[in-house]
């Protein structure tokens, strides 16, 4: 059995999907990095920082109502789309006695002394922040992230939404973490086919999310056992997405509306 440890912000259905099926594959990590409490605070405020730069205060008051409501969508529908989803990452830990270490700042020394504790073959991300080469290079085999898009077509935030709005393939891709965003060698791809039609976005999120857990087996069992031949992404390739604001948001539902049948 590979020595995995997983990283993780906060519970969510995205990183419940891949711990999932890590331990239903009986890939079951020897500990899970969790983001505490103040780390999280920390984040969101950076977030809201970031975004009101990015699009001003009337995207940002749509933005944060546009959250609070969507997430829940997302949530209910990747219920229905993945039975990997309805336990909480500390359901998991609790069945499994799996450890679990909160962290307040990943690539801290601290951090890192404890992660490299545990000689891991991988780090795998769960929904996680932005890390550093001091810890990328912590694990023998590499820090591997499962993102909801096409890479190298479809790179950063609301890339469901932006690969709609620009005729991406919907799918998982999974790849090795470098100091870029979404940048590095590509290991496995996983197409979502025979989306169907659907006007909320949340369906097809969810759908995508649901690919998750798969494609990271799969690109696990491509590394260890030597199947992978990496696909490295040339710099400037593809697009790196921002997050939406309201008006790029009311042309996906018009898109949404127009999208042929499967």
């Amino acid at each position: 059995m590979l020595n995995i440890i997983f990283v993780v912000a906060y519970d969510n259905s995205h990183g419940r999907i891949v711990l999932h099926e890590l331990i239903k594959q009986r890939q079951i990590p020897k500990a899970i990095f969790f983001g505490s409490s103040d780390y999280n605070k920390r984040i969101r405020k950076n977030s809201i920082k970031r975004y009101l730069r990015q699009k001003g205060f009337f995207n940002l008051v749509w933005r944060i109502f546009h959250r609070m409501t969507k997430l829940k969508d997302v949530k209910a529908e990747t219920l229905k789309e993945s039975d990997s989803s309805h336990k909480s990452i500390f359901d998991l830990v609790r069945e499994h006695n799996i450890e679990i270490i909160y962290f307040d700042k990943i690539n801290s020394k601290e951090s890192r002394e404890k992660l490299r504790s545990f000689q891991p073959d991988f780090i795998i991300l769960g929904g996680a922040p932005i890390v550093k080469k001091s810890f990328l290079e912590i694990p023998r085999l590499g820090v591997l992230n499962a993102h909801p898009g096409i890479l190298p077509e479809a790179k950063g935030i609301d890339v469901v939404a932006h690969s709609i709005l620009n005729d991406v393939p919907l799918g998982v891709t999974v790849f090795k973490v470098d100091e870029g965003i979404d940048s590095g060698p590509i290991i496995h791809k996983e197409y979502l086919s025979k989306t169907g039609k659907f006007d909320d976005i949340s369906v097809y999120e969810a759908k995508v999310e649901a690919l998750a857990g798969k494609a990271m087996l799969k690109a696990i069992d491509k590394i260890a056992n030597n199947k992978n031949n990496y696909t490295s992404q040339k710099k400037n390739e593809g697009r790196l997405f921002r997050s939406m604001g309201i008006l790029e948001y009311r042309k996906l539902k018009r898109k949404l509306k127009n999208i042929p049948i499967d």
